[in-house]
Formats: C-alpha cells, structure tokens, sequence
C-alpha cells in the first residue's frame, strides 16, 4: 500500500513536471521572435554535448521527429537512442530514413525491428548528403566535420529559412527513399523457417525487405542470422509460389500482392 502510494505521488509529480516543460517550451518559442542571427545558431562541439543535444531535440518535440541515419554513428548510436521511447509514448510521431550502407551495420536489423513495432517509420535512401534530427520545424541539429582538435562538431538550428530548407530536403528525400518493413521479433531466425509454407513468413518478407533496399545477398543472410544456402532457398520457394522465373519479376509480385510495400 505504502509502494502504491509513492508511485502515485511519483506519477504526478511527473505529469506536473511535463505540464511545466510544455509551458516553458511554448515561452521560449515566443521569446525566439525578433532574435538575432547568432541567436538561431549554436555550435555544438564534444561527443557529450552532441549527445545532450540530440536527446533535448527529441524531449522538445510535439508532434514529430524526423532523422537522417548515416554511418558511423559517432555520438549516439540508434539502439542507443533513449528518447525515442520515451517521446513515442507522448504521442510524438517518428520518420526515419536509413543510409543504405547503415543495413549492414552488426544488430541494425533487430533495432530497426523493435522501431517499427513501437511505430516508427523507416526508409531507406541509397545514399545521404548527412546527418539529421529535425523536432517538428523548431530545431534542427546538423552534425559537422570533425574540428581539428579531432573533437566532432554539430550546429543546432532554431527556426530560420536554413531549417526551412532542411525541412524541406528531409521530405524530399523522404517520398523518393524505399519503405523499410520488417516484421518479426528479431530473434533467431534459422529456426523459423518453413519451406513448406504456401504465403511468406516473416523471415521471407524481412528477405524481401532487405534484398529491395539493396543489401547483397551474403548482408542480408547475415543480418538475419542465416545461411546464404537458406536465403537462396527461400527465395527459390518464394518465386514457386509466386509463379514467376526471376528476382526482378519476384520483386513485382510482392510488392502486387502486398508482401511489401512499395515506394
């Protein structure tokens, strides 16, 4: 009863505390009218205060955050990302579009899992121009060059024509890139395969998910913790079923029959 009590208390001293960022938020955004030039930049410098500003971007978001992810991942790295959780469960939605070459990072495929299933959006782009985190269009946060002090380097936008700009190369990018579906739960993949199944399993479509995003067949097979042997014999079975002689045609009758999604 006294655990109970405490976590009640605990649980509105928490709501109270959002309520106040909320009304702080909405102060800053009005004292951000007639600031300065020097005031709608900051540059940011340190893998912490990197970090600490990427976090704050997420926290201060309302509605939606919207990211580029490149490799390597130099202050937080995505399945170290935890704001995003935390911002899902206050309604904030999340677009993100991958960098092919991020596919083959090791565990990227069990994160990206994990994030569809939360309800974020994922799309791969075969190549972008950089890093970014865009918190509706407030803030946005561009990493730079490494400084030649060899400590990296970020800008923070505030809302300037520059951040109009960004936003506007995100949702670019955005219709143009491959949706990224990946159903499962990540976990050992080998054991799930059914060679006599009539439809896809999940292992198949997250094969066809990956083999459309433009992973080679030996990346694939080792993200999902197969055998290139079975990839091959899975995609085998799947043009059976399909009726059809080639991956390109195979890639066309997923996407009719809705076994992915299509651009």
């Amino acid at each position: 009863m006294a655990l109970g009590a405490l976590i009640t208390q605990r649980r509105d001293g928490l709501r109270m505390a959002e309520q106040a960022l909320v009304t702080f938020a909405e102060e800053h955004r009005a004292a951000m009218t007639g600031r300065s030039i020097n005031d709608l930049i900051e540059v940011v410098t340190g893998v912490d205060a990197i970090r600490h500003r990427f976090l704050q971007v997420q926290q201060a978001a309302r509605t939606q955050v919207r990211t580029f992810i490149t490799a390597p991942f130099i202050a937080v790295p995505p399945y170290e990302n935890t704001a995003e959780p935390v911002a899902i469960v206050r309604g904030v939605h999340y677009r993100a579009v991958l960098d092919r070459a991020v596919l083959e990072e090791p565990g990227i495929i069990a994160d990206a899992i994990a994030s569809l299933r939360n309800g974020v959006q994922l799309r791969v782009a075969d190549q972008l121009p950089m890093k970014l985190v865009l918190a509706d269009a407030d803030l946005g946060l561009v990493p730079l060059a490494v400084t030649p002090a060899g400590e990296p380097g970020a800008v923070l936008l505030h809302r300037s024509g520059l951040l109009d700009a960004l936003d506007a190369l995100f949702e670019t990018v955005w219709r143009t890139a491959h949706p990224l579906t990946l159903s499962g739960t990540g976990g050992d993949a080998e054991t799930t395969v059914e060679l006599g199944a009539e439809s896809p399993t999940d292992v198949d479509r997250r094969i066809l998910a990956l083999l459309m995003a433009g992973l080679t067949d030996q990346t694939a097979a080792t993200q999902l913790g197969l055998s290139q042997r079975t990839l091959h014999r899975r995609l085998r079975h799947l043009m059976d079923i399909a009726g059809v002689r080639t991956r390109i045609q195979l890639g066309g009758y997923a996407i009719r029959h809705g076994w992915v999604e299509p651009n």
